[in-house]
């Protein structure tokens, strides 16, 4: 009801912004834009410590991913967005919740959208926006809530934002599934479906996020983000194993119910130049489940020409365990909680990756389509637990526009 309440309000705001904007003794006509970006993305991944086998076994995964993000003017206060997906998952881990190879579980499809609208205010110096969304696997569905501010100040040197987003997670399994198509269960590993191991099935996640942008000078601009987040429910998966020390049959990983985490992020543009920029970044993270992380990242664009650029990125992590963790078969009977997901232990990644960007400036001919970029990226992201990975990357964004008059 709030949600539906929520977006009502922006309806109005939008009504009054289209009243203000119609005054035909300042304009006769308003150029109005439609710009769409198409992702897809390939990821392949393998281990050796998949916490489905309790921390030890495969992690091969591959996930082909595909998205598109479409924003249309309604005129020149209001804007519609629409995002939406499609992943394919492919997982020898997953497959070993059965161990029966090539069973249902091997392979997954991910479909999400969302679709809200966003208005501006005072000359484009405050925007409010609302994206509510939804997402669905065969063992979850989810539908969450994002909405941000944000104003400009008039200069136009500094920009304040903050956001908000939620999620509400049912994990339960079986909408995807022909033989059923609704939610039916929790799913746990083959040996351990004799037991209700939890009495909920609901996830809670919420985010609120602020962010300041400020130009330095003409060369140098800097962003700033702290950021903190809540999460309660099933925090645990499900078909997660753990084996307890001295013991030969696994139990289900259990975590907490409750969970915050907060990070702070700054990132710094510097134009060194006609062809170079500099993008510094870093992060700091802590949460309550005891993991204290630092995040390294450098991107280095290079102009070749006005329309050709080239990309070298790289990117190091570094965190520590949390207080749950341990390796297979190192977690104690007398522990309340309990996990050998190596994503939880203390580990350093890295990743390093080159991209290829064009950007021709100009519209198609005198058509009122324009072709704005194309990128390609590549890269290769490892851990000192032994993961690695593959990541390839395209993106497309191009446009349309249109004249409305204004009566």
């Amino acid at each position: 009801m709030k949600t539906w309440l929520l977006i009502l309000f922006f309806l109005f705001l939008h009504s009054i912004g289209k009243t203000q904007s119609t005054d035909s003794s300042i304009a006769k006509t308003q150029v109005l834009n439609t710009d769409i970006s198409l992702v897809l993305s390939y990821y392949d991944q393998d281990g050796n410590h998949s916490a489905i086998t309790g921390g030890t076994g495969t992690e091969e995964l591959t996930v082909f991913a595909t998205g598109a993000a479409v924003g249309i003017d309604l005129d020149t206060t209001g804007r519609l967005l629409i995002n939406l997906g499609i992943d394919v998952i492919t997982s020898a881990s997953t497959d070993n919740i059965d161990f029966n190879v090539s069973s249902a579980s091997y392979k997954d499809n991910r479909i999400w959208i969302s679709a809200g609208y966003e208005h501006n205010f005072s000359n484009r110096r405050i925007q409010v926006g609302l994206l509510p969304s939804a997402s669905m696997e065969s063992d979850y569905l989810s539908f969450g809530v994002r909405a941000w501010m944000g104003y400009v100040n008039k200069p136009k040197t500094t920009r304040y934002g903050f956001s908000y987003q939620s999620y509400f997670d049912d994990l339960r399994w079986g909408r995807l599934n022909p033989d059923f198509r609704r939610p039916v269960t929790l799913v746990y590993p083959v040996e351990l479906r004799d037991t209700a191991w939890f009495d909920i099935y609901m996830r809670y996640s919420y985010t609120f996020a602020f962010d300041i942008q400020h130009d330095i000078n003409q060369r140098m601009a800097i962003n700033i983000a702290p950021g903190f987040s809540l999460q309660n429910g099933l925090l645990s998966t499900p078909f997660h194993r753990v084996f307890l020390k001295g013991h030969d049959k696994a139990v289900v990983e259990n975590l907490p119910q409750n969970r915050t985490k907060f990070y702070l992020a700054t990132q710094l543009n510097w134009f060194l130049g006609k062809r170079l920029i500099l993008k510094p970044y870093y992060r700091f993270y802590t949460d309550d489940f005891g993991i204290l992380a630092h995040t390294f990242a450098l991107d280095a664009p290079v102009k070749l020409s006005p329309r050709w650029s080239i990309i070298p990125f790289g990117r190091v992590y570094t965190q520590t365990a949390s207080k749950f963790f341990n390796p297979f078969d190192e977690n104690l009977e007398t522990s309340t909680f309990y996990t050998s997901d190596y994503d939880l232990s203390n580990f350093n990644s890295y990743k390093l990756g080159l991209g290829f960007s064009y950007v021709p400036f100009a519209w198609l001919g005198k058509s009122n389509s324009q072709f704005k970029e194309f990128s390609l990226r590549y890269s290769y992201y490892w851990r000192t637990d032994g993961l690695y990975a593959h990541i390839i990357s395209t993106y497309i964004d191009f446009g349309f526009r249109r004249v409305k008059e204004v009566k």
